[in-house]
């Protein structure tokens, strides 16, 4: 069988916001596994939080099927939904197939259109005066 291992961002953020976000602990070396992964914990985990990028590999869709076909067969309520960060990624980080990029540069939560407007016109303005050669005229 083909082992399929996942990956996403990582950023770094006030440990007052942490818990606003999925926590990340990984493994410092050089390969990044993550070793625990905990959405919006009530508790602090890490500093470390889920971008929201994601590297997922073919395999991840097997996995998807399988928890659509239990969450169907246990059939108890409407409540009953998929999660990615809730009923994947803390299943590969529990059998060692997450790994975390930590992304070092410019991150903004993006849940709301108004957010992404902000985003976008903070990080053009950013490129506008830090790399105007790499925006179109």
């Amino acid at each position: 069988a083909v082992v399929s291992t996942q990956s996403t961002g990582g950023t770094e953020v006030e440990k007052a916001h942490s818990s606003l976000y999925g926590c990340i602990v990984a493994n410092d070396s050089n390969n990044n596994e993550v070793e625990h992964y905990v959405e919006k914990p009530e508790t602090f985990v890490s500093n470390t939080i889920n971008c929201g990028i994601y590297i997922l590999g073919i395999g991840v869709l097997d996995h998807i099927k399988n928890l659509i076909q239990e969450l169907q067969n246990r059939a108890t309520s409407d409540s009953d939904s998929l999660g990615l960060e809730r009923n994947i990624l803390t299943k590969f980080a529990a059998t060692k197939r997450l790994f975390v990029y930590r992304h070092h540069g410019f991150w903004s939560a993006v849940k709301t259109p108004g957010t992404a407007v902000f985003s976008s016109q903070f990080y053009l303005s950013r490129q506008r005066s830090l790399n105007p050669e790499v925006l179109a005229s």
